[in-house]
């Protein structure tokens, strides 16, 4: 068995449309207001832009704020969920405090129903599809600076382009109406060879085995 230092993200994040008339100013009633008011009362406490509970690793149970203080670092495990919202609301510093994350991308899921409905957690999950998901990695990457936040980019990049049920053209077709191709070429270009073998090492797979999925899908 084989243990790799894991690189994939482990927070949550969850997707909000803001409706046009919205934009002006968001009401109280707004499933993003909503959202931000039951994280809270559920016990995930405001980080900025983040709310995150805290949890001990080794018992498992939930941990207030406080609780978290008085522990080392190796005892707390942070569950983050971040919002992030399609366009910014004007009213929205007014209403919480603090500016979410934005993704333009987002659009595409609610507006052109680039969405996958799957049964997961007691519940009904809207999941962005494989072209949406590739797009907003592909534009995280470029404006990278973090070297593992970079590594964790890449890897998710390759499980998009291998392990999606579409093949290769068709994804690329697909991404092609969420992002310019040059633009995509040019990013996926930049990736060195230390990036690929940092990012296959991390997956446990060859670096020419890892490479070739990108560099094979970038040229397509």
């Amino acid at each position: 068995m084989y243990i790799h230092d894991y690189h994939g993200s482990k927070d949550i994040d969850i997707g909000f449309h803001v409706e046009t008339n919205d934009l002006t100013g968001l009401s109280e009633e707004s499933p993003f207001i909503k959202a931000i008011n039951s994280l809270e009362a559920n016990g995930f406490v405001p980080i900025s832009q983040r709310f995150v509970k805290f949890y001990h690793t080794e018992t498992r149970t939930e941990l207030t704020e406080q609780e978290s203080k008085r522990l080392a670092q190796p005892f707390i495990f942070n569950l983050y969920v971040d919002p992030i919202v399609d366009h910014i609301p004007a009213n929205v510093m007014e209403l919480l405090g603090f500016v979410p994350i934005d993704e333009p991308l987002l659009s595409a899921v609610f507006q052109s129903k680039k969405y996958t409905i799957i049964n997961a957690f007691g519940t009904k999950l809207m999941l962005p599809c494989p072209e949406v998901l590739l797009a907003t990695k592909i534009n995280a990457l470029h404006n990278r600076t973090k070297d593992h936040k970079k590594i964790k980019d890449i890897c998710d990049i390759y499980a998009l382009v291998w392990h999606s049920k579409i093949g290769h053209k068709e994804l690329h077709r697909k991404l092609s109406t969420l992002l310019d191709v040059e633009h995509t070429v040019g990013i996926l270009s930049k990736i060195n060879g230390d990036d690929y073998e940092e990012a296959a090492n991390a997956l446990g797979i060859g670096t020419l085995e890892f490479s070739n999925v990108i560099k094979s899908f970038t040229h397509i």
